[in-house]
């Protein structure tokens, strides 16, 4: 395809020379509007388009679909589900350049009563790469088809049907899932009051919101057969069915017991971006992941009891939500009556380098989150493949995810969830102006990763991960070339520490030879 034929479009408006033209999920825009303002890409100006139907870029490929009659590779793969919306991506964003119709090298076909706008780089946040990791139980899935799931990335888990009777319940869960089920096979005897708390999962569910402590089969499969009578009166299951096209099942999964606790005994979760980008490079399609190396950190609204160190009580009455759940977006109880204790629910959001105590974990988290993600990197390449089509090849896709990690009281981190297209705070009220800054940076960062490719940061490394985003060298220049971006390939996370850990070892074996 003529890349030049592809990307043009007439217009009769006067617009800047370039111009970057995106649409964004609703609670990044505050984020946008500022990076529009502070952005570091010079000689370019930002242009919001509310719908993303009204990009160019959209119009294109809708015509390619439509005058396409050539069978795909979608064909023979699995039909991809359909998704509620393609408006709900984190972010579509292009290049634009406009030029005036004597300078152009296609001429002839200027009207000549404005300018002639080109398409020059078109990225869509519609990637299906990570679809297997943005639902609890697919998570659980892609992990035992990548057969890693046995590993220690992610806590135990086990599916359970939607349908299930309790007859069914008691005879698949013969032991709820649990880190520490080794030591207290060992100590049944001595203790005859430790129970196992479990954490239950309904399907669907995001924002911490459906979360249920569990600690015996019987009050499993209440808490499931009470979803199933709320959910029976409404069109749930069909409107899942038309979003998903299966049943998603419930997860049963091991509670992160003792985890680490920070400021007071709170509990908390880690929260790192993932960033999967498809290229085409000489004809081929290639998929690049990168992580952005400044990491958040989400702390629960109130501190954990004493009593809940140790497993000596019933699930529900013990777990208090305020104190185990960290999500960001759960609030607590959703009553009107309870308005003002939701607002000492609130959770908070700061950065990890805020919180010294967890600052040296950094270099450990970082290779955790790559290495596992290397481990799904097969998978992952086999939805991009699945989903190739007949859309032009300059039209790239990508797509984000926020990673949600929480780590044990000895520092083992484990994987929680995979959240694809997360959303930011609503407001900037609602974080630190540092915080507000670090969300602008970071879209600031993909931008230019996203459009321009830019990301010269292979060497920034963990010895780098506590310094200011607006920090610069001597030698830095005002061109956008120079500007650190965050955003570093995996396979450079994991070489660097496989290296230092190379080098440690060599050192370590000198010192013993003297």
């Amino acid at each position: 395809m003529n890349l030049r034929k592809a990307f043009k479009k007439k217009t009769t408006k006067t617009l800047p020379s370039n111009v970057i033209q995106y649409t964004v999920i609703d609670t990044w825009q505050w984020v946008m509007k500022r990076v529009s303002k502070e952005s570091s890409i010079s000689g370019y100006t930002m242009k919001e388009i509310e719908d993303r139907i009204n990009l160019p870029s959209t119009t294109l490929l809708q015509q390619q679909e439509q005058s396409s009659s050539s069978t795909t590779r979608r064909n023979f793969c699995r039909k991809k589900k359909k998704k509620a919306s393609d408006s709900t991506v984190t972010l579509d964003v292009m290049g634009i350049t406009t030029t005036n119709g004597k300078n152009t090298t296609n001429s002839s076909k200027n009207n000549g009563q404005g300018e002639e706008l080109v398409l020059k780089s078109c990225h869509h946040g519609i990637s299906s790469a990570l679809d297997g990791l943005e639902d609890k139980d697919e998570l659980v899935r892609t992990f035992q088809r990548c057969r890693i799931d046995h590993l220690g990335y992610a806590p135990p888990s086990q599916l359970i049907q939607w349908d299930i009777t309790l007859a069914e319940c008691q005879k698949r869960i013969t032991k709820l899932p649990s880190l520490q089920q080794e030591e207290l096979d060992k100590n049944t005897n001595d203790d005859d009051d430790e129970v196992v708390v479990a954490v239950l999962k309904e399907p669907l569910s995001s924002q911490g919101k459906g979360i249920h402590f569990v600690t015996s089969v019987q009050e499993i499969f209440d808490v499931m057969e009470n979803h199933r009578n709320m959910k029976s009166s409404d069109d749930f299951l069909d409107e899942v069915m038309e979003t998903k096209g299966r049943i998603p099942c419930w997860v049963l999964q091991s509670e992160i017991y003792p985890a680490m606790l920070i400021r007071d005994r709170k509990k908390f979760h880690i929260r790192m971006y993932i960033l999967v980008m498809e290229t085409y490079e000489d004809g081929d399609l290639l998929v690049h992941l990168y992580l952005y190396n400044r990491q958040e950190v989400r702390i629960a609204a109130q501190p954990v009891e004493d009593d809940d160190n140790h497993n000596t009580g019933g699930g529900k009455e013990r777990r208090n939500p305020s104190a185990h759940i960290t999500n960001g977006g759960f609030t607590g109880d959703n009553n009107a009556d309870n308005k003002e204790n939701n607002k000492n629910n609130k959770r908070k959001r700061v950065l990890l380098t805020e919180v010294k105590e967890l600052v040296p974990y950094i270099p450990a988290l970082e290779f955790f989150c790559a290495n596992t993600f290397l481990q799904l990197l097969p998978d992952i390449t086999r939805r991009v493949g699945c989903t190739v089509d007949d859309q032009p090849a300059q039209i790239q896709k990508h797509v984000l995810a926020g990673v949600d990690i929480m780590m044990t009281e000895s520092g083992k981190p484990y994987l929680l969830e995979v959240n694809v297209n997360p959303r930011s705070p609503p407001t900037p009220d609602e974080v630190s102006s540092q915080f507000q800054s670090h969300l602008v940076s970071f879209l600031d960062d993909m931008i230019n990763l996203v459009v321009f490719g830019k990301n010269d940061t292979n060497q920034n490394n963990n010895n780098n991960s506590g310094k200011s985003k607006n920090s610069s060298s001597k030698n830095s220049s005002k061109n956008n070339s120079s500007k650190s971006n965050n955003f570093v390939r995996l396979e450079d996370i994991v070489d660097a520490a496989l290296l230092k850990q190379q080098q440690q070892q060599t050192s370590n074996n000198n010192n013993n030879g003297r």
